[in-house]
């Protein structure tokens, strides 16, 4: 797939606007954390971050972006959490553009609140203080307040919290210096300024060139590619394939079935020793090996483990991969704590709804495996801690490629 530009943007600007200024480009919401993890496999050329969420889920990671960077992928950024992650990361590579950016880089401005915004009845939005700023700039310019009298009211809204910083509020502040009209006709939408300077002259902007040999991979990236590379995007977008877009039309639990063999099969590829073959080499291997009948114990214990029948052709698929993964990593002895353990139970408890005791017998007797409680622990545990927990760091697995969309190939291999 040739994918030229994504772009991230919302609130600041409108996608049709942005369209009719960058028409060649994939536009997705305001970026979170794992975002630019997931579309690694388009390889893009180049990234603009406009908008981003900082509340309601985890930012962008500065750790992803570097990677981005490193993979030779040009990452823009202006207006919002573009600027602030370019204020952040412009010695490593990322490029920053419009005055929001040069403010935060410059430190006359440091406070992530400057840009956020709060949506009030899921339609009319706060104000920026960043726009406020600019546009009290242009009132001093024009000589309606003093330079004082700015920085007074600017320290007035800085302690308003940036969810409460409604047009109605500032134009109450602004009263005493007969501003409030003036405001209303006059303000500057720097943020918006800035997102259509970047869509116009991105191309034309420097590139700095990534910083070599920087430590970028850690544990919590490992972790949060497998999660993010095996999990749908938030709606059925045009490019996407056309079996990956159908994982949206899955019942709940077919669809988790899915996203933990895509997880399953991320850590069979990185435990193994496929370094020196392609993907699709690799992906035939698997599909011999899923058709291999497995063994009653891994087909029984996970088939209880997600409450669906051991004849599912998923549960059997699932359990022929985890055993081998178990064969995979055999080596290494693994000891399971009992903490583990007690985790995961409880887990399973919560699940089910084993609320008693006498719940957990019934659940053991109707899954056959009453006699081998520890055993269906020990075996267990590990799938849990690797796939739902996302803790395989502990089986010192790492991740051998970020450019794989691990979903993708579970649909072609599940389908």
């Amino acid at each position: 797939m040739n994918i030229e530009n994504i772009v991230f943007i919302d609130s600041t600007l409108s996608e049709a606007k942005a369209k009719e200024i960058l028409p060649n480009a994939i536009y997705l919401p305001a970026i979170k954390a794992g975002d630019i993890l997931k579309i690694l496999f388009l390889k893009p050329k180049n990234i603009l971050i406009i908008d981003g969420l900082f509340n309601q889920t985890a930012s962008v990671k500065h750790k992803e972006i570097l990677l981005a960077l490193k993979c030779g992928i040009n990452i823009f950024g202006a207006s919002s959490m573009g600027a602030l992650r370019a204020a952040e990361l412009w010695p490593y590579g990322m490029i920053g553009h419009g005055l929001i950016y040069k403010s935060y880089k410059t430190h006359k401005i440091t406070g992530d609140d400057e840009v956020a915004i709060s949506f009030l009845n899921h339609k009319d939005k706060t104000v920026p203080l960043i726009n406020i700023r600019f546009t009290l700039k242009e009132a001093v310019k024009q000589s309606l307040i003093t330079f004082r009298d700015a920085n007074k009211i600017i320290n007035c809204l800085r302690k308003t919290p940036y969810y409460e910083r409604t047009l109605e509020t500032t134009e109450e502040i602004l009263k005493p210096y007969n501003l409030a009209e003036w405001f209303r006709n006059n303000y500057i939408d720097q943020k918006k300024n800035d997102a259509i300077d970047l869509l116009k002259n991105f191309e034309q902007l420097s590139i700095n060139p990534a910083i070599e040999n920087l430590e970028i991979e850690n544990i919590f990236l490992y972790k949060l590619y497998r999660e993010v590379s095996s999990k749908p995007f938030e709606k059925i977008y045009s490019w996407l394939p056309e079996k990956t877009k159908k994982i949206l039309t899955l019942e709940k639990q077919q669809n988790l079935l899915t996203t933990d063999f895509a997880k399953l099969l991320n850590l069979v590829y990185d435990a193994s020793n496929f370094d020196s073959v392609s993907i699709e080499t690799f992906l035939k291997e698997i599909k011999v090996i899923i058709n291999q009948q497995p063994e009653d114990r891994p087909k029984k214990h996970l088939s209880a483990y997600y409450g669906q029948p051991e004849s599912s052709q998923n549960i059997i698929k699932i359990a022929s991969l985890y055993s081998y993964f178990i064969s995979l990593i055999s080596s290494q002895k693994v000891s399971i704590q009992q903490d583990a353990q007690k985790q995961c139970l409880n887990y399973i408890r919560r699940k089910f709804n084993l609320t008693t005791k006498e719940d957990v017998k019934t659940w053991l007797t109707q899954n056959n495996i009453s006699s081998e409680l520890q055993n269906f622990l020990e075996y267990i545990t590990i799938y849990y801690m690797a796939i739902e927990e996302g803790n395989a760091h502990y089986l010192n697995i790492r991740v051998k490629s970020f450019d794989i969309y691990w979903l993708e190939q579970a649909i072609a291999i599940l389908q």
